[in-house]
């Protein structure tokens, strides 16, 4: 599991920011992907809103994202995330090496996944619905201190204090109250340990996925 966690990794930050255009003179070049397609989400920005059987996807994930994206629930420990402006929280995987990339230690929250069982006997209209989403943590150590000559190992520190703050944020008794009265019921988060860091632009990078569980019960056909 952990070798395909950091395959799917480097694939994300190697190959898949990457597509093929052809220009107004008939020539080719490559143009950087995943900001454009963060952009175009993060223009289509919606409000956390109670669940049914018309926004499934949509409104899951936009419910857990706010969340997420929540200053006072999850801590930006980049030195200038204090004030909430920096660009911290993405629907989609950032490219990393763009001029306007707003920098490590960042957060992904990836699109849900929804399963809807059928209607069960004696129960005309509701139908169990079980998701998850699946949410990335990144950060890099910084650069070698002058004096000691290495790498100043936080990076590894940042994945643990987002991911704390993730946790408690979803075990808190308002943010259950919270997405209780927008019909999402039982939630749990599962993540396991950070995979080994990879070398990224020169930079050791850290990755921990947290799944997001969540299960209700939606109405199922017309009143």
């Amino acid at each position: 599991m952990g070798y395909l966690i950091l395959e799917t990794f480097i694939y994300k930050l190697v190959h898949a920011r990457l597509f093929l255009k052809t220009n107004a003179s008939g020539g080719k070049n490559f143009q950087a992907f995943g900001l454009c397609h963060e952009n175009a989400k993060e223009d289509l920005m919606a409000t956390s809103a109670a669940l049914d059987r018309t926004n499934l996807y949509s409104q899951v994930f936009w419910n857990f994202y706010n969340l997420i994206n929540d200053r006072s629930n999850v801590v930006d420990p980049h030195p200038g995330g204090a004030g909430g402006s920096r660009k911290f929280v993405y629907s989609d995987m950032p490219e990393v090496t763009s001029h306007s990339f707003a920098g490590f230690p960042f957060v992904v929250v990836n699109p849900a996944g929804v399963r809807m069982e059928g209607i069960r006997t004696g129960d005309d209209k509701n139908s169990g619905v079980t998701g998850t989403v699946a949410v990335e943590v990144y950060a890099v150590d910084f650069p070698r201190d002058r004096n000691a000559g290495n790498p100043l190992r936080t990076g590894l520190a940042q994945v643990d204090s987002i991911s704390d703050d993730i946790i408690q944020t979803f075990n808190s008794s308002s943010t259950r109250d919270t997405l209780r009265g927008n019909n999402i019921g039982f939630v749990e988060v599962e993540g396991g340990g950070s995979d080994p860091p990879l070398m990224v632009n020169n930079k050791r990078t850290y990755l921990r996925e947290l799944n997001i569980r969540f299960d209700t019960k939606l109405l199922a056909v017309s009143a």
